[in-house]
């Protein structure tokens, strides 16, 4: 058997997250006033049905909880940025919300052109999903290490990783990782989450 001593992991993926003091309520409230009264016409990116909001670069400017939400999501992403030595940011690029309703899920994707991404989940019911991370060489995993032949899963051998969220947890990663969003199976209530780039 062998000794922690004589295994080194290399090539690893940096993910992490925390929980943030903000008003999630009062957040969930605006992006709802946001959808009805800003922004009428929706954009179709990772999101299987639900609903993607145009840029909130601006709009968060004019509202309190944003405010203090993108405050200390700076501080953050910078604590971040320093301790895994990622090429240097200049900062917020983009960030936008999503809301999922019955169902609705986001495909598998990356976000191009950024350095960090990250998303904030606003509101989270339950059974309304959880954030799927992909391990960057996927498809050699399967093919060299078939997954009907692991029997037990670590972060060596698995293709998938989850992460359970909840109201208020932020989370951060680099932006060429692969990701989803499980569907949305609450039928009477949405989940709402808020995701950036920075670059």
């Amino acid at each position: 058997m062998y000794r922690d001593s004589d295994l080194q992991n290399i090539f690893q993926v940096p993910i992490t997250y925390c929980q943030l003091d903000v008003n999630v309520e009062q957040m969930a409230k605006e992006c709802f006033e946001y959808y009805n009264e800003y922004d009428k016409e929706e954009l179709i990116k990772s999101n299987v049905g639900g609903f993607h909001s145009g840029s909130l670069n601006l709009f968060h400017k004019k509202s309190k909880v944003f405010k203090s939400f993108f405050k200390q999501l700076d501080v953050e992403v910078k604590r971040y940025q320093a301790h895994i030595k990622c090429p240097k940011i200049k900062g917020l690029d983009s960030s936008w919300f999503i809301i999922n309703n019955y169902k609705d899920y986001n495909a598998v994707h990356t976000h191009p052109q950024s350095v960090i991404s990250g998303v904030f989940y606003v509101k989270v019911p339950e059974k309304s999903g959880e954030l799927e991370f992909f391990h960057p060489v996927t498809d050699y995993l399967d093919m060299y290490w078939p997954q009907k032949n692991i029997t037990e899963y670590n972060s060596w051998n698995s293709p998938v990783w989850r992460i359970p969220i909840k109201e208020g947890k932020l989370i951060l990663f680099p932006s060429w990782l692969k990701h989803g969003v499980q569907p949305n199976l609450n039928k009477t209530e949405s989940r709402i989450s808020l995701s950036f780039n920075y670059n």
